[in-house]
This record gives C-alpha cells, sequence and structure tokens, in this order.
C-alpha cells in the first residue's frame, strides 16, 4: 500500500486488492479513490436493484396512486356497463361481477337479469356484484394495464440505451 493511495497499486495505477473496510475511503480525492469508486458503484448497484424489481410487485398500488385504475376514471355505480367490470372475476373465488352471468361470455354488453322474479322484487337486488371489486381495476385491456406495459417497456428501452452509452464512454474516457 502506498501512502499516496488507500490500497495498493500497480503501475498503471489500478487496485490491486480489495479491502471492504469503509475506512478506506481516503484521506483526500486522491487517496481513496478506488475504493470510494468502490462502494459507489456497489451501492449503485442495490438502488438500481430494487428500484427496477421492487416496483413490480406495487404497481397497482402506484396506479391507484396516479388515480389511471379503471374504477377510479369510470367509477362503477356511473359506467356499470364498462368491459373490464363485466370480465372481472376475483383471483381467489373466481366470484363474477356479473352476479346472474354476462349476455356473451366472449364480449360482453351487459350483465343477464336474474330469471327468478322474487330475486328482482328484492330491494337490495342487483345484477352487478360491485362489492366484489378490488381498490383498482387494472385488468388486461384497460388504460391502467396499457400504462404499466408501456412505463415498463420505456424503464427497460432507456436502461439499455443508458448502459450501452456509459459503457461506452467508460470505456472511452474511462471512470474518472
Amino acid at each position: 500500500m502506498s501512502a499516496e493511495y488507500a490500497v495498493r497499486v500497480n503501475d498503471q495505477l489500478k487496485a490491486v486488492e480489495l479491502n471492504l473496510n469503509p475506512l478506506k475511503v481516503g484521506r483526500n480525492p486522491q487517496h481513496g479513490a478506488h475504493m470510494r469508486a468502490f462502494w459507489a458503484s456497489t451501492a449503485s448497484f442495490f438502488l438500481a436493484f430494487v428500484g427496477w424489481f421492487a416496483l413490480a410487485p406495487i404497481a397497482v398500488d402506484v396506479a391507484t396512486s396516479i388515480d389511471i385504475c379503471e374504477n377510479q376514471m369510470y367509477p362503477q355505480a356511473a359506467n356499470p356497463t364498462r368491459k373490464a367490470y363485466l370480465k372481472y372475476k376475483t383471483a381467489d373465488t373466481k366470484t363474477p361481477y356479473c352476479t346472474y352471468g354476462k349476455d356473451n361470455d366472449d364480449s360482453p354488453t351487459d350483465c343477464k337479469d336474474s330469471t327468478d322474479p322474487s330475486d328482482v322484487a328484492l330491494p337490495t337486488y342487483s345484477k352487478y356484484n360491485a362489492t366484489i371489486l378490488p381498490g383498482c381495476v387494472c385488468t388486461p385491456g384497460t388504460h391502467c394495464s396499457s400504462t404499466i406495459i408501456y412505463s415498463s417497456i420505456g424503464s427497460v428501452a432507456v436502461t439499455i440505451f443508458v448502459r450501452v452509452a456509459l459503457g461506452t464512454l467508460l470505456e472511452r474516457f474511462g471512470p474518472v
């Protein structure tokens, strides 16, 4: 180890040892340059990793917070026949939104009415089961789903571009 750097270096001034002691970041800008670069790249890797993979599970929460969910843009009470609602089933119990079935399974336009006249006479009768809808309806074919897909595609494209551009610049000019 030389007095000029916090770790041993070769004749090209590249570090030849890895000392993970965080105190080796140096007493001046030149002294700890190698270890500062190591810890900065390590921290940026973990931030990027968490940022990239932690967003996917909370995409629906993000969609809710920016008001792009189907049931935020088109409230169920005012728009009960939206295709996203008509095709909706709960994930766990497969309970459908249409209590008595859909008028057309492939391309529904409304829910079927009950065939039992005593059901229709009840004050609580509804052919729509709005209670099963989650806080954010974000099913395939909705604006919400499209936004999440395009955001993911854009994120990957920008990541690839930045990695190629920065890799080229770092190879050409070095990290400093």
